[in-house]
């Protein structure tokens, strides 16, 4: 169907106006990454930029004056307005520039050529957010995964230099990678998940080994619902279970993956320093597994609250605080346990998963208003409660988390309340 049958009354914010010209440009933002005397580059597409529509308005006739008033004085109004495109309807759209000209061609007329530029609206705000820390909590597991590769090359490495008949060494080491997998595998059958493992003998095939070591944490992971915000909560029930709360998941997976718990004890003596050594390492490999796996929980959980307020700033403190002191471990493990050469990548990758981390909070926290102390203005339930102090009722249960009231129906005025001011 063509154009000049569908064509509709252009105006902004009301203001109608005759158009002699309409165009509109789309672009895309990218990130180019390229390498010093290297052919070509990576680029990221970051998604769609605003479009932007350029339009000339003309107002002729004895009365143009006056409607040309009117639609400058829409122009300069602040914020977002409705413009009614002549091909595609309505659209939001802020003013970006514009000029008005007059000519001698024109008689008791004149032009305006303005560039708007589409808003998106609070949906924006939202997707944004979200996209923010989504690409957050990415960063958290790429480091995460960083810290992890060394690591695991170490204990390779060390497994693949013990020679063939090196008894008892070789039944300590068998041990010690027992035990490892049986820690790991303990956290795993909590969930009620089961992860797929090569199950190959270690001691000949120990990429195999810290390959299902890596398997078992990440199932594990997946087997937390995080009070429906995993997204890759993977349990064979298809709806969460109902006593599943974000806290109360993270509270049990933090306490699974405390790397703290994860001490591996020979039952033979470690007569030698090799022996000794094989200890230290696998024992900084399981713990480095698990402190890694805590910190991608934790990013997972801080990413969950980019539109929702189920966190308190309290919570998101002692969160961070939890995954960060297993780093801590796991980086006090790995100091002199690793050789040298994969000691400090393994350590530089917990560090930087830890700032990651940290920025991700940071970050949350920015975003949420600041709680201040200030008594019940009335007694009643937390209904009444959050409409006198939020003009708004629905807001009772997050008034009940801050202030962790619990199973407390009415409360007394003059009690301490803990509120989101503005």
């Amino acid at each position: 169907m063509a154009w000049a049958e569908t064509f509709q009354p252009a105006s902004f914010r009301g203001v109608r106006f005759e158009v002699e010209r309409v165009a509109q440009q789309g672009s895309r933002s990218v990130a180019v990454h390229q390498v010093p005397f290297r052919n070509g580059a990576a680029v990221d597409d970051l998604g769609l930029l605003a479009r932007r529509i350029g339009v000339r308005a003309v107002f002729f006739g004895a009365d143009y004056e006056s409607r040309l008033k009117d639609f400058l004085t829409a122009l300069e109004a602040p914020g977002a307005g409705e413009l009614v495109h002549p091909i595609w309807g309505k659209l939001r759209v802020v003013a970006f520039d514009w000029a008005e000209e007059h000519q001698a061609d024109l008689v008791d007329g004149a032009e305006v050529t303005v560039n708007f530029v589409e808003d998106a609206g609070a949906g924006f705000d939202q997707t944004f957010a979200q996209r923010t820390f989504t690409s957050r909590a990415d960063a958290v597991a790429s480091a995460a995964a960083a810290a992890r590769v060394p690591a695991d090359e170490a204990v390779v490495r060390r497994v693949q230099a013990v020679p063939t008949l090196a008894f008892p060494r070789i039944t300590v080491l068998r041990d010690l990678v027992t035990q490892a997998r049986t820690a790991l595998t303990g956290l795993l059958n909590t969930t009620g998940l089961r992860a797929l493992l090569s199950d190959l003998d270690p001691l000949l095939y120990p990429r195999a080994y810290v390959a299902d070591l890596r398997a078992i944490v990440d199932r594990a992971f997946q087997g937390l619902p995080l009070g429906g915000r995993n997204p890759a909560y993977g349990a064979v029930a298809v709806s969460v279970p109902a006593s599943s709360t974000l806290w109360g998941d993270w509270t049990r997976g933090a306490r699974l993956m405390d790397p703290a718990l994860a001490v591996l004890t020979p039952q033979a003596a470690l007569v030698d320093a090799d022996m000794a050594g094989d200890a230290a390492v696998l024992q900084a490999h399981t713990r480095i597994h698990m402190a890694t796996g805590m910190a991608e929980l934790a990013a997972t959980v801080l990413a969950s609250q980019a539109d929702t307020t189920d966190l308190t700033r309290a919570q998101i403190e002692a969160l961070t605080g939890q995954a960060r002191t297993a780093l801590q471990l796991a980086m006090d493990g790995t100091r002199n346990a690793l050789p040298a050469e994969w000691e400090g990548r393994t350590i530089d990758g917990l560090r930087q998963t830890a700032d990651a981390l940290q920025e991700t909070a940071r970050a949350l926290i920015a975003t949420r208003p600041q709680l201040v102390l200030q008594p019940a203005p009335a007694g009643g339930p937390a209904r009444l409660l959050a409409h006198l102090l939020y003009n708004d009722a629905a807001r009772a249960d997050e008034l009940a988390l801050v202030n962790r009231l619990g199973r407390k129906v009415l409360l007394d005025a003059g009690d301490p309340l803990e509120v989101y001011r503005g």
